[in-house]
């Protein structure tokens, strides 16, 4: 799974879904302005 953080635009995350690509974003996961680190440990939590 793709995770996408707040700097990544959600078209670019529907456009990745539409070519066949898992993934999820920080607005989807509750994550907008979370530090960093914990953008990489929910990353590394989830795979």
């Amino acid at each position: 799974m793709i995770y996408a953080d707040e700097n990544v635009w959600m078209p670019v995350v529907e456009g990745l879904r539409r070519r066949g690509w898992d993934v999820t974003s920080a607005r989807e996961e509750d994550m907008l302005r979370e530090s960093d680190e914990a953008h990489f440990e929910y990353a590394r939590k989830n795979d």
